[in-house]
């Protein structure tokens, strides 16, 4: 049995190729779709729908397959940021317990969303049609290399490429990123590198004058010093410019972790 993921151009040439006459499609077919189920038609591949809500589902042990799949989400996100973190060398370099589970806790709360698209989709088509030889093409991912779905996978997985536009539209943007930071190297003071400085990620506004709130609770005024921190979900930020500049403090809105994952 073959299942795709979306009908596109790039599902569409790998069915043909696999010679099966039969294709089962997971997300829901609109008018766009109407070409190529035609085209699939004239070649005598009969296209079936999938329709269900995810939530009504039950394991074969009468689990809501929707926890199932957050659980193994969960515990793969995990397993995943591991790696990642074994392949950072900017991490490897400190021996803080704390700061490793920090950043494990960050990666794979990013990761999650992904395993779960992929998750999903496998243990429908494990729980809908046990017993039986599956093939599943599904759009390439984007943060979790290819190798590893495929080790964690008891369906035999075909990616397909992602969106051209979008592809060529994201590297554009990684590569400006890349340039900005290699100006900014050149003209920004390396006298930061001079004082021990501490990483942490916002969870909360940020002040100096908030005891009661999660950050930065354990500090005041005048150890609030040599900091960077991630504010990625943009909080609100109560410090004046004259404070940060004066304080030696870095606030980056967003920070992208980039690496091979691939095996």
């Amino acid at each position: 049995m073959i299942f795709i993921d979306q009908l596109n151009i790039f599902s569409f040439l790998e069915v043909i190729k696999s010679r099966y006459k039969k294709v089962y499609v997971l997300s829901k077919l609109d008018n766009s779709s109407l070409i190529l189920i035609n085209l699939l038609k004239i070649l005598k591949v009969k296209v079936v729908e999938e329709t269900f809500f995810y939530g009504d589902l039950r394991s074969f042990k009468s689990e809501s397959l929707f926890i199932h799949t957050r659980k193994s989400s969960v515990k793969l996100s995990f397993e995943y940021s591991n790696f990642i973190l074994d392949n950072m060398s900017i991490i490897n370099n400190t021996n803080s317990v704390i700061d490793n589970n920090i950043f494990k806790s960050y990666i794979s709360k990013i990761l999650m969303d992904e395993f779960e698209y992929f998750l999903r989709r496998i243990d429908y088509i494990l729980n809908e049609y046990p017993n039986s030889n599956y093939q599943l093409i599904i759009k390439s991912p984007k943060l979790i290399g290819k190798n590893f779905l495929r080790k964690n996978s008891k369906i035999k997985l075909k990616f397909t490429g992602n969106n051209l536009h979008l592809l060529i539209k994201e590297t554009f943007k990684f590569r400006t990123k890349i340039l900005i930071s290699l100006i900014r190297n050149l003209f920004i003071s390396k006298r930061k590198l001079n004082y021990k400085t501490n990483l942490s990620i916002a969870t909360d506004q940020i002040k100096t004058d908030c005891p009661e709130r999660h950050f930065p609770h354990w500090l005041n005024s005048s150890t609030f010093k040599n900091q960077v921190i991630i504010n990625n979900l943009n909080y609100k930020i109560g410090l004046s410019k004259e404070f940060i500049r004066k304080n030696n403090i870095s606030i980056l809105p967003t920070v992208q972790l980039e690496c091979d994952l691939s095996v």
